[in-house]
């Protein structure tokens, strides 16, 4: 019954894109080349002369660059927050000798020490979303690159892995 008819339908699926394969409707190649017609990630971004591809590299490279940036700003982001809930350390923690002067002065100035602890969940909460905000952006931005890569454009896959060399070069600092 239900097994046969599923093994029936998946081999007409696979027949049928095998046909279309075959046919050449639906073309993509698994090799490097340095064609100029290529589509870069949307039906819209069609690459059909050298001029144009030169514009596509360039900000192919820039948005490699900037994901970097991203990455990098996304860990001071994430060192910001870890600082911010030191400095909402509660005074009921026990701290001894020089260890305590260096969380005081971590104390913003003119304020109560104690936080409440809904202010400190809430705090905690605000920079876990932020931080996952830009997660979740760094993982788009990092998918368009390797759909980028796929393309197998020579030009374009250089310029992803040279723009990211770049953007590290630049921020990592």
């Amino acid at each position: 019954g239900f097994i046969k008819l599923l093994l029936h339908s998946s081999k007409k699926t696979y027949s049928r894109n095998m046909h279309m394969m075959h046919n050449n409707t639906m073309n993509m190649q698994m090799f490097f080349t340095t064609k100029t017609d290529v589509y870069v990630l949307f039906k819209e971004w069609h690459v059909q002369s050298v001029g144009e591809m030169v514009a596509a590299v360039i900000g192919v490279f820039i948005f490699a660059i900037l994901s970097e940036g991203l990455k990098l700003f996304r860990e001071y982001v994430n060192s910001f927050v870890k600082t911010l809930n030191l400095k909402l350390i509660k005074p009921k923690t026990t701290i001894q000798g020089e260890d305590r002067s260096k969380y005081e002065t971590l104390l913003p100035q003119n304020s109560a020490p104690r936080a409440s602890k809904a202010n400190n969940h809430l705090n905690e909460l605000i920079g876990h979303s932020v931080l996952t905000l830009l997660q979740t952006f760094q993982y788009i931005i990092g998918y368009l690159l390797m759909l980028i890569a796929m393309t197998f454009n020579l030009w374009l896959f250089l310029a992803v892995v040279l723009g990211m060399g770049t953007g590290y070069f630049l921020f990592a600092w």
